[in-house]
């Protein structure tokens, strides 16, 4: 388990603006009354279970949670060839090598913003929000692909500011 504050989870480090803090509200009842997910320890912490496996992501199965791995572009097409075609996709690579994909693959909204694509990869992150072992498959028919990912997502931030940032918290 992992003692977050709130502002954290959400992603906005603290520098939260009055839209984003009526999102925290919301997000904390939501977070409160989920079953299995994070649950409030005070009235702006939360805590939160760490995903860093398969293992960790079937046992957390539609829980919110915290995904922590690396920030890597990914090529989603059916028929990968070299070179591959990257169009904005991105899948947190776990530390047992399993691939979360933020977003299931067929739908627009996993494709990420370049500027996040741009500071974020290749780097360690901390992915707050629910977890999937496999991605729900696409309305509209056809293949898609099962892989783990997220079903969505409330904040994104470096592992190193995530780790920096709970030692401020837990400092008196």
């Amino acid at each position: 388990m992992l003692l977050v504050p709130l502002t954290l989870a959400l992603g906005c480090g603290g520098a939260c603006n009055s839209k984003s803090k009526q999102l925290e509200r919301e997000t904390d009842q939501a977070l409160v009354t989920k079953d299995g997910g994070g649950k409030a320890v005070s009235e702006d912490t939360i805590e939160f279970i760490e995903v860093k496996s398969l293992a960790d992501i079937k046992a957390n199965q539609g829980d919110i949670v915290q995904v922590i791995g690396l920030y890597q572009e990914v090529d989603v097409r059916k028929k990968q060839t070299v070179p591959a075609v990257l169009q904005g996709h991105v899948a947190i690579l776990l530390d047992d090598k399993t691939s979360v994909f933020l977003g299931a693959p067929w739908s627009a909204s996993a494709v990420r913003s370049a500027a996040e694509r741009d500071e974020l990869r290749d780097e360690r992150v901390v992915v707050t929000g629910v977890v999937a072992a496999r991605a729900p498959a696409d309305p509209r028919g056809g293949a898609s692909m099962q892989v783990p990912c997220m079903i969505s997502v409330a904040g994104i931030v470096t592992e190193e500011f995530h780790e920096a940032f709970k030692a401020h918290v837990a400092s008196p």
